[in-house]
């Protein structure tokens, strides 16, 4: 317990210092945003806000690792090596990034020196007054005489100047009523009451300085002949800054203050826990060495009968010296125990002989197990053998089946598709067929057609030798009629010419139409011939998908008798290599059957041994009757 409160004491004195470095940080981080914002309203020139950033950096090359604000450190100095390079008459907004990293950095610093975590209500609102609330209070006041500077150069502003300039001066009221929470509460939670006289009067020059600053704001807004210059602004603000700057420095040496007596009072418990722990440490050893001196006299005794009793002489009686305390109790539990063992080891003398007789037969019976164990093991090894062809066989079986299965499903399927390819056929057939019979009727009827285009050619020839005989008969009364009928002559001789052209032209028609009826004649006979042969193949593919039904048929049943066959031989499969699986298990339990009667035969020729070297370790001892015990 000791030891776990000197190293809490150590751990806290060192955060307690870590904090402390975190307080330095803090006084000059406090100077550059101050130099910042004097920067921002012209007070400050560029060298001398170098100058104390060239402090500041100084400070973030010893610390910031070890606050683990190297970054914050980082963007802090470029953001002020930016506001420094701003060109003289920069507006005060220009400043504002270069501010607000210098709070990110204020905020960093804080988390990792510990202060935001200090157990200490007066000490955790100081830091929370230095790092957050004095920082918002000036940078609250330099945003409301940012705001207020427009207001004030102009007779006439516009409502959005007036609304900024407002809303800046709530929020500079409001962080002074933060300010000012921060110093009540610490001011509670400090038990010695030293705190108030350190803060209060800072504390009251800066509630001063507030309020006239606030006065020459709130002037501003009456923009009447007692409104306030823009130097008189400046230099209230200016002022309630420097107040701001004697309360930071005030409240830092209070926080400083806190944490070393906060160090100082770890250091000085830790003191008197280790001289305690001197003095325990001291007593402890007196105490022992005089229990020491009390117990060596009757226990070395009790050690000479315990050697004793160890070397196998149960002879010797424990003394008992009739003591109430610890050693008493051990004389007679060690007397308790010489008589117990002098009562085992004549139990085990008696016993002793009875083992090694009933070893010597559990040895025999074990012995003619084994060699029926390993003649059934040797049996059920060629009966595995046996089973595991049979498995192979029926594996084989198996997928030989299944083939024959996949066979008989690819016959079936492929003669379900040659039915329907005849069926298809006979379609086709029958369709031809009935073409067949339409070109035949329709050649029969060009026949007839033929024949009465032959009727036809006769009339026509009739009437061109009608026409050659009138011609002739018109031709003679032309040449009766002398001169008057030469015309009529020449008419006559052209339809008799016509005549003749019509009877020869008839001829020929006729002999066209001749040799068309004798194709006719033989395209009928052909066709006659062609729609038998239809006929004859459609009896053939009738029979053909008769057959082919009855193949399909045939191949269903052979499918499903296959795959009966396959599905057999799976089970057959399955139950081969089940009793493979279990004979391999009977085998196996055979064999540790077989090395378990060994290991007990083994173990009986051990137990003879041991028996008979017990018999030899109880004969060394030296017993004495119970009654002298």
């Amino acid at each position: 317990m000791t030891y776990l409160f000197v190293v809490q004491t150590e751990k806290d004195i060192t955060f307690a210092a870590k904090e402390l470095q975190g307080c330095a940080y803090f006084a000059a981080l406090h100077v550059e945003l101050h130099g910042l914002i004097g920067l921002a309203q012209g007070g400050v020139s560029p060298a001398d806000l170098a100058k104390v950033q060239a402090k500041v950096l100084d400070i973030d090359a010893a610390k910031a690792a070890t606050m683990d604000a190297v970054n914050s450190a980082r963007s802090a100095a470029e953001a002020v090596r930016a506001a420094l390079a701003l060109p003289k008459g920069s507006p005060a907004a220009a400043y504002d990034a270069a501010i607000d990293a210098v709070l990110v950095h204020i905020g960093r610093v804080e988390d990792g020196s510990n202060l935001t975590l200090d157990p200490d209500l007066d000490s955790y609102y100081t830091q929370d007054l230095v790092t957050v609330k004095l920082p918002s209070v000036m940078i609250a006041a330099n945003r409301v005489l940012t705001a207020a500077l427009p207001l004030a150069g102009t007779a006439k502003p516009t409502p959005e100047i007036v609304a900024a300039f407002l809303t800046h001066k709530s929020e500079f009221a409001t962080a002074l009523a933060g300010l000012d929470g921060d110093i009540a509460s610490g001011e509670r939670g400090n038990p010695d009451g030293s705190m108030k006289p350190a803060i209060d009067g800072p504390h009251a020059n800066l509630m001063a300085g507030a309020a006239a600053f606030s006065k020459a704001l709130d002037a501003i807004l009456s923009q009447g002949d007692g409104s306030p210059s823009i130097d008189a602004i400046r230099r209230a603000q200016a002022a309630f800054l420097s107040s701001a700057d004697a309360l930071s420095v005030a409240a830092t040496g209070e926080l400083d203050r806190l944490l070393t007596a906060r160090i100082d009072s770890l250091q000085t418990k830790m003191a008197w826990s280790l001289a305690l722990v001197g003095l325990v440490l001291l007593a402890t050893i007196a105490f022992s060495w005089w229990i020491a001196r009390s117990i060596n006299g009757p226990v070395g005794h009790l050690v000479e009968v315990m050697e004793r009793m160890a070397a196998g002489d149960l002879s010797s009686a424990v003394p008992d010296w009739g003591r109430g305390d610890e050693l008493g109790d051990l004389a007679r539990s060690a007397g308790e125990t010489r008589r117990q063992l002098h009562a085992l080891a004549m139990e085990v003398r008696a016993h002793a002989d009875q083992v090694l007789q009933a070893t010597k037969k559990i040895t025999t019976a074990v012995e003619a197990e084994a060699a029926v164990s390993s003649e059934m093991s040797s049996s059920v090894a060629e009966i595995t053998a046996t089973m595991e062809e049979f498995s192979t066989s029926s594996s084989q079986i198996a997928e030989h089946a299944q083939s024959v299965a996949d066979i008989a499903n690819l016959t079936w399927e492929n003669a379900k598709g040659g039915v329907e390819a005849m069926e298809l056929l006979t379609a086709r057939m029958t369709d031809i067929q009935d073409d067949n019979k339409v070109s035949l009727d329709e050649i029969i009827d060009l026949g007839s057609k033929s024949k009465e285009i032959s009727q036809v050619m006769k009339i026509i020839n009739v009437i061109a030798d009608q026409t050659k005989l009138i011609a002739f008969n018109a031709a003679l009364e032309a040449s009766g009629a002398g001169e008057a009928g030469k015309r009529f002559g020449v008419v006559a001789a052209e339809i008799r010419r016509l005549a003749d052209s019509v009877t020869d032209s008839t001829g020929q028609i006729e002999a066209k139409i001749e040799l068309i009826q004798d194709a006719i004649q033989r395209l009928v006979i052909t066709s006659e011939k062609g729609a038998n042969n239809i006929a004859s193949g459609m009896v053939a593919a009738s029979g053909t998908a008769t057959q082919m039904n009855k193949l399909v048929d045939a191949a269903q049943h052979t499918a499903n008798a296959a795959q009966q066959i396959s599905l057999s031989t799976q089970q057959q499969k399955t139950a081969s290599a089940q009793v493979v699986v279990a004979l391999r298990e009977i085998v196996a339990a055979s064999s540790h059957t077989a090395q378990s009667i060994a290991h007990i035969s083994e173990s009986g020729q051990t137990m003879i041994a041991l028996t008979d070297e017990l018999a030899g370790r109880i004969g060394q001892f030296r017993l004495e009757a119970p009654t002298g015990a």
